[in-house]
């Protein structure tokens, strides 16, 4: 059971990659992909998501409400209680476009 269970989502896996490729292809979208070793929980609308980094944007696409923060957008970012002995820390994010929380 555990070998189909494996086969069926590497199968899934190929469909969605050859999906994207003729998207890619047809129209001006491109498909990023996450980087998986920089993979983080935080939370998001007061519920622990796994937040991802991509090469344009951080994105949590696990559980709803998705989020997505485009980097270009982001100002500054904030570390507070930042150490290396710690795994916690808390994470602000200053855009540049004040007016989008008013």
């Amino acid at each position: 059971m555990e070998l189909k269970e494996q086969k069926r989502i590497g199968n899934m896996n190929k469909e969605f990659i050859r999906f994207s490729k003729n998207v890619e292809d047809i129209c001006i979208i491109k498909f990023e992909l996450p980087y998986r070793e920089l993979e983080f929980i935080g939370i998001s609308f007061k519920s622990n998501v796994t937040v991802f980094p991509t090469p344009s944007c951080i994105i949590s696409l696990s559980e709803l409400p998705f989020f997505e923060i485009n980097v270009n957008e982001i100002e500054i970012v904030y570390f507070e209680r930042f150490s290396q002995n710690l795994k916690n820390f808390d994470m602000a994010f200053v855009f540049k476009d004040y007016s989008l929380f008013q």
